[in-house]
């Protein structure tokens, strides 16, 4: 009798073990002065609600993204949140590791405050500083440059704030309601096909007309989004879940403010570039014939 008890338990235990809820996914972001953290933060919150789903999903911070995913394939995480940038350069060297889907955009504005003949300077928040290698080859020489904390100055003749973030930002917003005399300029093709050439992890981009203050017209821009990256061997059961988790939070008109930028049609672009996911090549492929 106590045998078959024993037996039981074990089958009990190697079924438990087997199934894909069987314990919590480990989500890795960056540091707390990112995007990615801010993302895994209000997705962790959300999923916790009662009934939202089935799985359970944690969340830590590994700040290298290199090591971000080398815990991947040691199953010390199972999702991690990569910028464009480290995408572009990591992950075709790991071929154990997949793309769930592109995440929210980060595109590129520039805002000025009156004339900007004379002497300029770059003001630059913290995700556009990569881009400044790229404006010695596009004037003469690199003008000065300063880096922005959390507070915005006031713009001055000749200053130039480039941004580098999601365009629905509340920051962003915040600044051009309250600064009514500053203006959205446009990128000079020349300056965008440069720039494309210089930085291969970037996209055309467009922030459709009245998505910021004051902004009647499309503005032709830059973009590139982070990426959902697990491992190859994820079940497709999970897959699907996280998947389908997260366009839901996505589909809500008062959801948190990142995934108010997804769209699984932001995947297009990148299913030849990178190595997606089974579960996920076939939603988006399917997403797109529709």
């Amino acid at each position: 009798m106590l045998l078959r008890i024993v037996l039981g338990a074990c089958v009990l235990l190697v079924f438990w073990a087997s199934t894909p809820w069987a314990r919590p996914l480990i989500l890795l972001s960056g540091g707390s002065d990112t995007g990615s953290f801010v993302f895994s933060q209000a997705l962790v919150e959300v999923w916790e609600r009662p009934g939202f789903s089935k799985q359970e999903i944690r969340w830590s911070s590994e700040l290298d993204p290199r090591l971000r995913l080398e815990r991947l394939p040691r199953r010390q995480g199972d999702l991690a949140i990569l910028d464009a940038r480290s995408a572009h350069r990591l992950l075709p060297a790991l071929p154990d590791l997949c793309v769930l889907s592109a995440l929210w955009p980060n595109r590129m504005l520039m805002l000025t405050s009156g004339s900007n003949e004379g002497p300029m300077e770059l003001l630059l928040t913290p995700s556009a500083i990569p881009l400044t290698m790229a404006w010695s080859g596009l004037s003469e020489g690199i003008p000065p440059v300063r880096m922005l904390s959390a507070e915005w100055p006031e713009l001055q003749a000749g200053q130039i704030l480039i941004w580098m973030g999601p365009p629905q930002a509340s920051q962003l917003r915040q600044f051009l309601r309250t600064h009514p005399q500053v203006q959205i300029q446009v990128l000079a093709p020349s300056v965008r096909q440069e720039l494309l050439q210089q930085f291969p992890w970037l996209n055309p981009g467009v922030i459709p007309a009245r998505s910021l203050p004051r902004q009647s017209r499309n503005v032709q821009t830059l973009e590139q989004h982070a990426f959902l990256v697990s491992r190859c061997d994820l079940s497709s059961e999970l897959a699907q879940e996280v998947l389908s988790g997260i366009f839901r939070i996505a589909a809500w008109p008062q959801g948190p403010e990142l995934f108010r930028e997804l769209s699984q049609a932001s995947n297009q672009v990148y299913l030849e570039r990178y190595s997606y996911h089974g579960e996920a090549r076939k939603q988006f492929r399917n997403k797109a014939s529709q």
